[in-house]
């Protein structure tokens, strides 16, 4: 009896911290289908009394913001950074996994406490840094931060750690370089982690706003992120046509996530990281 209540309370708990987090969500979704004057008004309507798909219209036919454009410049800064970052970080978790140098625990353990630092904190060194490399209002300069990722470092390194040192020593005997190895071994057998840690780092360039807020210096290099701020007037905000245009943003990496999630789970607990 005590373990069915147990039971018991352990799902109501977990159904109940699943509604609280899926509820804001699915009020956005609700949201964008009802006219201006049903969320405005004072009865509380989980369902829209008017269905109409006007807000999601007006997000693509609204004056003056190319919302088309933001969308594709985020897709090519997430889509790059995630590529840049991909080989910074398979190179450099198999050098700290399989490799002996000076300082090498230091190195990496400096690597680890910038995971603890926010851009914040060091983001007028980095403003300085892509202006004199004259990358400011640009893409290129919109993804340069995240070419090294920490959190990539780390993850690569503890799942290629786990290949036996001895397919290494055997490629090499074969006559295989490091680049080959790295290539022909190394990737094909983390194809999981780098899938997982895609999907994370996709994720986190296509929501930054921070650092876009920063370097854009108008419309032709803005992000989704940004774009959403178009329609927020100075006296008005036009509630339905924003919430159509938030839950546009937050598709591709929801819909990347659920396709893929499962190589995230996996080798979140192979790498010995906790949800």
């Amino acid at each position: 009896m005590n373990r069915v209540f147990t039971k018991t309370l352990y799902w109501l708990f977990l159904i109940s911290f699943a509604v609280i987090v899926i509820f804001p969500f699915y009020w956005a979704l609700s949201s964008s289908f009802k006219p201006e004057y049903d969320i405005l008004s004072d009865r509380f309507t989980l369902f829209p009394h008017r269905l109409t798909f006007n807000n999601y219209i007006n997000v693509f036919n609204k004056e003056q913001v190319p919302f088309g454009l933001f969308f594709l410049n985020s897709f090519i800064v997430s889509i790059s950074a995630t590529v840049l970052m991909l080989l910074t970080a398979v190179s450099s978790g198999y050098i700290f996994s399989k490799f002996k140098f000076p300082l090498k625990n230091f190195l990496f353990a400096l690597i680890l406490a910038t995971m603890m630092m926010p851009i914040q904190v060091y983001v007028i060194p980095l403003f300085m840094t892509v202006k004199h490399l004259g990358m400011i209002n640009s893409l290129a300069g919109m993804a340069l931060p995240w070419i090294i990722m920490s959190t990539g470092v780390f993850f690569l390194r503890q799942n290629i750690e786990q290949i036996p040192d001895e397919l290494i020593d055997a490629a090499r005997i074969d006559g295989c370089s490091e680049y080959r190895i790295l290539i022909r071994l190394i990737v094909p057998l983390s194809k999981s982690a780098i899938v997982a840690i895609s999907i994370i780092s996709f994720n986190a360039v296509w929501n930054a706003f921070f650092w876009p807020l920063v370097i854009a210096q108008d419309a032709s290099v803005y992000t989704v992120n940004l774009g959403l701020t178009y329609f927020q007037r100075q006296y008005t905000i036009e509630y339905g046509v924003n919430m159509a245009a938030a839950f546009l943003s937050a598709m591709p990496p929801l819909v990347i996530f659920f396709i893929l999630r499962k190589q995230i789970l996996e080798n979140i607990a192979l790498s010995g990281l906790k949800l």
